[in-house]
């Protein structure tokens, strides 16, 4: 996908590694939003607080990016860090223990062995709740609140600055306050908001997914919810094979066979290697969201996961299953997501999760590793062949756009202007760089119309802005046809 230049920041960071704390508060505003948003898509609700996860990592980005660090892109950096924090935050959430103890008041007076007891426990429960918060979090509190350091000498320790210890501190106590009101909360008044965020398909209330966290009973209630749900969906008609859809021969459809799964008449969604498909969508102009669309190809803004479809888009999205063991001799573990007749891809979209895949597959189930380029009428993911010791179930989707008559996919796309030559890129990604052969800045997918500014005097490299008018800079000539 195409990314946002480099160039914008490179000031900011010079001064910023210059020890110009305004520099960072300028990064800061612009990337979080943006952050949020993403780290917001990686996870179910009540898996991954993104607040946390997004301040988390804007911590360790400042400490780095102080001493010195300048990353090749910094959007698409920060973006990673978020991704494997929010991986990290399922993690270690799945090996948090499933059942604590309940919580009571603690007598306002009084020093029997029951009011001894019941502070004791209050006690344990504040510990384990530190314990819980993010490391910078956790660290500035202590620091603060326990033993009355500075904030200055805090900041120094932390590599931070103190505008951002104090922000740490106050997240610190509204965790805390946040997880004693979860466990004092009724679960008979938390499960109807579970039951109608599980009916509608949307994301709970806060502070449902924050009683969540302490509250096994209704984490098995949830469960309950979506075990009836597939339940009920086993009452549907079976999976139909479909041979052929990726090339492959007339083998039987199965485990280990080159063959594809679909539901329903128009085959989208294809797999090989054993890979199984256990259900297919496709959502067209109108219809849901089930993921964040960037803003160039439906308007002004990005479309939220829930907001309407414009017209020319559809999203066709996959739930797969990769058994345990190894692919039979011969065959790849892949996926395809195919456009309707008429459309290219243009998106990869992240669709929300609810456990973390295992490590040989999280870089690749999370879209877009290891398979073939945007800008066509398909795409495909193809993984290791790893032995699995246990089958691994994922998500994956793919915009949809209409073309126009330049055969641009973004919903307001720059035009050529006079002096510029329209051209198209071929079929691929392509690298655009700063200047021919520096550091690279962005991406072009495959098919993607652009705007050649200039060209090299021996016309190897051509200067070209695209129609997202997001990219602007160099790319290799022979990856340009005209339109």
């Amino acid at each position: 996908m195409p990314r946002r230049p480099a160039t914008r920041d490179a000031a900011l960071l010079v001064r910023l590694a210059a020890g110009d704390d305004a520099a960072w508060e300028r990064l800061d505003r612009r990337y979080r939003p943006a952050l949020l948003r993403y780290a917001g898509s990686l996870g179910r609700p009540g898996v991954v607080d993104r607040e946390d996860v997004v301040q988390e990592v804007l911590v360790r980005a400042h400490r780095e990016l102080r001493a010195g660090f300048v990353p090749d892109h910094l959007s698409a950096w920060l973006h990673r860090m978020v991704r494997n924090a929010a991986i990290d935050a399922v993690r270690a959430r799945a090996r948090r223990p499933a059942d604590p103890l309940d919580d009571h008041p603690v007598a306002a007076a009084g020093s029997g062995p029951d009011v001894v007891i019941l502070r004791r426990e209050r006690l344990r429960r504040v510990i384990d709740d530190v314990a819980a918060l993010p490391d910078a979090q956790r660290v500035a509190l202590v620091a603060r609140a326990v033993d009355g350091r500075p904030v200055s000498e805090v900041a120094g320790e932390l590599g931070i600055s103190e505008a951002a210890v104090g922000m740490a501190v106050r997240r610190a106590r509204e965790n805390l306050i946040r997880a004693e009101n979860a466990r004092d909360a009724d679960c008979e008044a938390v499960r109807p908001s579970l039951h109608r965020a599980h009916d509608r398909g949307t994301r709970t209330t806060e502070a449902a997914r924050a009683h969540l966290q302490v509250c096994s009973a209704c984490r098995a209630y949830r469960r309950d919810l979506r075990r009836l749900d597939r339940r009920l969906r086993a009452l549907t008609p079976p999976l139909v094979p479909v041979l052929g859809l990726l090339g492959g021969g007339a083998g039987a459809a199965g485990v280990g066979a080159k063959s594809a799964l679909v539901v329903g008449t128009a085959a989208l969604v294809g797999v090989s290697g054993g890979v199984l498909v256990l259900a297919e969508h496709r959502v067209g102009p109108g219809g849901p969201a089930p993921a964040t669309i960037d803003s160039y190809f439906v308007g002004t803004h990005d479309l939220r996961r829930g907001g309407r479809l414009p017209e020319g888009s559809t999203v066709v999205t996959a739930r797969v299953r990769i058994p345990s063991g190894v692919p039979a001799p011969g065959t790849v573990r892949s996926v395809a997501l195919r456009c309707p007749a008429g459309m290219r891809t243009a998106q990869w979209l992240q669709l929300p999760v609810e456990h973390a895949p295992s490590r040989e597959l999280q870089d690749l189930s999370s879209g877009g590793s290891g398979g073939s380029d945007l800008g066509g009428r398909a795409v495909v993911l193809r993984f290791p062949s790893t032995r699995l010791p246990h089958p691994v179930s994922f998500s994956e989707g793919v915009l949809c756009r209409r073309p126009d008559r330049s055969g641009s996919l973004v919903r307001d796309p720059r035009p050529t202007r006079r002096g510029e030559t329209p051209m198209v890129t071929t079929a691929g990604s392509h690298m655009v760089h700063v200047r021919p052969g520096g550091v690279m800045t962005g991406t072009l997918m495959g098919h993607e119309p652009v705007s050649v500014l200039r060209i090299t005097p021996g016309g190897t490299w051509s200067r070209v802005a695209s129609d997202n008018r997001e990219i602007r800079g160099w790319v290799l000539t022979n990856g340009l046809r005209p339109r």
